[in-house]
């Protein structure tokens, strides 16, 4: 827990311990998730490129992706 806190602060100076830890899990993840991306950009190829036909199919997409179960 310790060594994720740390590489949070270190990737990410503009947030607080308090801040980290107030933090969900899958929010935590996420930041790791990117870290590891920010370390091997090799790794962002994986990623499809999407692309929106209008700003409402976009925010449509946003909505369906991020929805809280």
């Amino acid at each position: 827990m310790v060594y994720t806190i740390c590489l949070i602060l270190h990737y990410y100076p503009s947030y607080t311990k308090d801040y980290v830890l107030n933090l969900s899990q899958s929010q935590i993840s996420m930041l790791i998730e990117m870290i590891g991306d920010i370390e091997n950009p090799k790794n962002l190829s994986k990623y499809k490129k999407v692309k929106f036909s209008s700003k409402f199919e976009f925010e449509q997409y946003i909505l369906n992706k991020f929805k809280l179960i």
